[in-house]
């Protein structure tokens, strides 16, 4: 069981911020959008910080950085 999540403050360092991360989720979503525009997401289990960056894993068929991203812009 994850602890809860903490509030933020203006005394939160990067690092902190990252280890909250870890402690306090297991699984995000990251979503974005297809070429066509239709939404796509895929959950992640954030496993652990490794010098400043978050390791994840995702299932076997969640390889979704290999899948084309569009930069969003607003007309």
């Amino acid at each position: 069981m994850r602890k809860d999540v903490p509030k933020l403050n203006d005394q939160v360092t990067k690092e902190d911020f990252l280890d909250m991360i870890v402690e306090s989720f297991q699984t995000v979503i990251f979503a974005t959008v297809d070429d066509a525009g239709h939404p796509r997401s895929n959950a992640a289990d954030i496993e652990l910080r490794e010098n400043n960056k978050l390791i994840f894993s995702t299932i076997k068929d969640g390889n979704f950085h290999l899948k084309p991203i569009k930069k969003y812009t607003k007309n």
